[in-house]
């Protein structure tokens, strides 16, 4: 039986340097795309995140209503357009959403919004809704405020 070996051309040349340069070029540019969207997107979002509104969650005194007070908001948010969800501790909603001008007036369903300035037609700082614990339950009850542009505030019924 005969050995044979096998003998390997070795090609000692690579790349022709006109074609690596392009690479390198075409290689740099999609880099800098990449980083030009990533930036872009964080400088001016692109919707999804909306603006918030500041609410502090408590309790009455007397115990006998949840507060959600208002620290911070855009101006502008009206009530008849900006509503209130409830929530069980479950998830189910028990208040479905509702404006909040139709609260202010009287309570209904255990929903009382109390306005700093009453001629006021949109959500002010210092505003407060109130919201009865018989009917909001001890704790675990969640709240969301929205409007057509999303989520403003959410949190739990918490407090002393």
């Amino acid at each position: 039986m005969e050995k044979r070996t096998l003998v390997l051309k070795r090609d000692e040349e690579g790349v022709s340097p006109v074609i690596a340069t392009i690479l390198m070029v075409a290689i740099t540019v999609v880099l800098a795309a990449v980083l030009y969207v990533m930036v872009s997107g964080l400088i001016n979002p692109t919707g999804g995140g909306g603006v918030s509104m500041g609410v502090t969650p408590g309790r009455t005194v007397d115990g006998s209503n949840w507060t959600l007070t208002i620290a911070s908001t855009p101006s502008g948010k009206a009530l008849t357009t900006t509503n209130l969800v409830i929530k069980r501790p479950d998830g189910s909603v028990i208040l479905t959403a509702t404006p909040l001008s139709t609260f202010v007036t009287t309570e209904t369903s255990g929903v009382k919004y109390n306005k700093v300035t009453p001629s006021a037609t949109a959500v002010v700082v210092g505003d407060q809704i109130l919201l009865r614990v018989s009917t909001y339950g001890p704790s675990g009850y969640t709240y969301q405020i929205s409007d057509t542009g999303g989520i403003l505030a959410n949190g739990e019924l918490r407090g002393t």
